[in-house]
């Protein structure tokens, strides 16, 4: 693909998703920068909406724009997340509040398989490494953001549908290892920032 308008990195070992995610933001220059993870498929329009929805709210600094996310059998999986009673990032639809957000609001986090950044933020925040093959580095980052004074949006009506946890189907014992332990990585950061309380 080099030479052929594509940026190609090249790591010897697994460097981790949030870091892999630093490397491509260093090489970007472009007004908006979209992050998608492979097992991602888009829907009708779902760029301009995304874009559309920064715009709307530049008024309220928004600098990144989140997206409702389906499952391949169509279901909801993602309409933003928010915060449990003990700290626990957990995404809205889980709750249970059907149809309480076919809005866009401003959110506590949205999901990084698919959302838009300003060139603002994305050239000034990166994720943190600590979390290395993945989980929760998507709601750090967003606090990063709002706690420097960006609002992160979520709207519906850009959609994709999503594969979850796709490259960790093999192997789930892993997967929720990695959980657990970024888990409680999250919760020592934040606690102190005021940035957990439910919503």
């Amino acid at each position: 693909l080099e030479g052929r308008g594509y940026h190609v990195i090249k790591n010897i070992t697994n460097v981790g998703y949030g870091t892999a995610l630093n490397q491509g933001m260093d090489l970007i220059e472009t007004e908006y920068l979209v992050l998608m993870n492979p097992d991602v498929y888009v829907n009708e329009r779902w760029l301009e909406t995304l874009i559309a929805c920064l715009d709307r709210h530049a008024d309220r600094n928004a600098g990144i724009a989140g997206c409702k996310m389906l499952s391949p059998s169509g279901m909801i999986v993602h309409e933003g997340s928010t915060f449990m009673p003990n700290s626990e990032p957990v995404n809205i639809i889980n709750l249970q509040w059907p149809n309480k957000y076919e809005q866009e609001y401003a959110a506590q986090a949205v999901c990084s398989a698919c959302w838009i950044m300003k060139k603002e933020v994305y050239k000034v925040f990166h994720f943190d490494g600590i979390y290395g093959l993945g989980f929760y580095e998507d709601v750090d980052y967003c606090l990063q953001v709002r706690q420097k004074g960006y609002s992160v949006y979520y709207t519906p009506f850009a959609s994709v549908t999503h594969d979850m946890h796709s490259a960790w189907k093999k192997d789930p014992k892993t997967m929720n290892d990695l959980v657990a332990k970024n888990l409680k990585l999250f919760i020592d950061k934040w606690l102190s920032s005021g940035l957990l309380e439910p919503r």
